[in-house]
């Protein structure tokens, strides 16, 4: 059986890899041009019924808080859908995206604000 050390240092090699692949993945939809702005490539495929689980407990008269929305497009995907969406997250570098993306929605429903929660 493994040690909870090893253990521990095996997550923290496999998570450290995991961010650089997403990080490396998101330069190369830049730089190939597949997309405009900073996002993994998965916000690229298009917005369908079958790629997400929540659209169909959003109502349309709903008010929802998206706490930690990274870059926001989960947050427009419900904006679509419901009355108003406010976005919180801790990124400077994604929050451009989200309000840029956003110009799509037929209506100005979706706020997005950057915050640094410390102790």
């Amino acid at each position: 059986m493994m040690g909870l050390s090893l253990r521990r240092m095996v997550l923290s090699g496999v998570v450290f890899a995991n961010n650089k692949a997403k990080r490396l993945a998101i330069r190369l939809s830049q730089w190939t041009g597949k997309g405009r702005e900073y996002v993994h490539p998965k916000h690229l495929l298009g917005e369908t019924e079958e790629k997400h689980w929540y659209p169909s407990y959003v109502a349309p008269d709903a008010t929802i808080l998206d706490v930690g929305r990274g870059n926001g497009m989960h947050s427009l995907n419900a904006a679509r859908r419901c009355r108003r969406v406010v976005g919180v997250g801790g990124s400077l570098d994604s929050l451009g995206a989200a309000p840029r993306a956003g110009r799509t929605l037929p209506s100005p429903n979706a706020a997005f604000f950057a915050v640094c929660a410390t102790r």
